[in-house]
C-alpha cells in the first residue's frame, strides 16, 4: 500500500528550499512574486507596450487602467518604450490635489533623482525649462487647474525637443544631452496626479515624411487614447 506524502512535510521542504536560497544569496522569491515597483502599460496593445517603474516609495503610485497611473504625494514615475530614444510621449494629466509638477526626459530611472536631464517644471505662473537642474529658459504660463485634465505631448527627436499643451506648441529647444527611452512624472510635495491615455511612439519607425512639425499636428488632431 502506497503511503501518501504528508502535506506538512511538503511545506517544510519548500520552506527549507526558499530559506536556503535566501541565505545563499540566490533567493527564489523574485522568480515567484512580481516586482511591486514595475508595471506594464498598454500590455494588450503589443506595438505600444510601455514599461513603467515606480522610482519612489512602494505605495506612492497605483495603476488605474491599462494605460493609466495615479501618482500620490511624494511619488515619482518613469515610463519608457524599449529601444526608442527618439520618441513622442502623449499623456493626459489631471492634478487631483495641488497642480505643480515636473515632466522629465533624457535621463534614466536609476539616475533621475540625481541627474535629471531635461525637465519641464509647471508652477503657478510659468513653465521652467531645466537642464541638469539649472533653469535655461522660462515661458509664461497661466497654470493648470486642479481636477481639470490637460493633454501634454513631448517630442524627442535627436537634438531637438518640443512641448505641446493641448493644440499649442509652447516650447521648442535643442540639447546636446543624449536621448533615452524614458519620460518621468514628478509631482511637487503637495500634488497628486492622475496620468491617463499614456502612449509612446518610436519616431524612427514612423514615416520618413513625418517631420517634427507634422508629427505634432497629427497627434494634436487625433483623439486621446481611451
Amino acid at each position: 500500500m502506497k503511503i501518501p506524502f504528508p502535506i506538512s512535510s511538503t511545506l517544510q521542504i519548500i520552506s527549507i528550499i526558499i530559506c536556503g536560497n535566501i541565505l545563499s544569496g540566490c533567493s527564489l522569491i523574485p522568480s515567484i512574486l512580481p516586482n511591486p515597483y514595475i508595471y506594464q502599460l498598454n500590455k494588450y496593445t503589443p506595438k505600444q507596450y510601455i514599461g513603467c517603474i515606480n522610482i519612489s516609495h512602494i505605495d506612492s503610485v497605483e495603476q488605474t487602467a491599462d494605460n493609466s497611473m495615479r501618482i500620490f504625494k511624494g511619488g515619482a514615475l518613469a515610463f519608457g518604450l524599449n529601444e526608442a530614444a527618439d520618441h513622442i510621449t502623449d499623456i493626459t494629466i489631471t492634478p487631483t490635489a495641488g497642480k505643480n509638477f515636473t515632466i522629465g526626459f533624457r535621463s534614466t530611472p536609476h539616475d533621475y533623482l540625481h541627474n535629471k536631464g531635461l525637465e519641464f517644471t509647471f508652477d503657478d505662473k510659468a513653465i521652467l525649462i531645466k537642464e541638469h537642474g539649472k533653469i535655461i529658459d522660462k515661458k509664461q504660463f497661466s497654470g493648470l487647474q486642479e481636477k481639470k485634465q490637460e493633454r501634454f505631448i513631448i517630442i524627442n527627436d535627436a537634438a531637438e525637443y518640443s512641448l505641446q499643451i493641448g493644440c499649442d506648441i509652447v516650447y521648442r529647444g535643442k540639447t546636446k544631452l543624449q536621448g533615452t527611452e524614458y519620460c518621468f512624472l514628478y509631482p511637487f510635495a503637495e500634488t497628486e496626479l492622475h496620468a491617463q491615455a499614456i502612449t509612446m511612439t518610436n519616431i524612427r519607425v514612423t514615416k520618413p515624411s513625418l517631420t517634427l512639425q507634422k508629427s505634432a499636428e497629427k497627434i494634436a488632431n487625433s483623439p486621446a487614447a481611451e
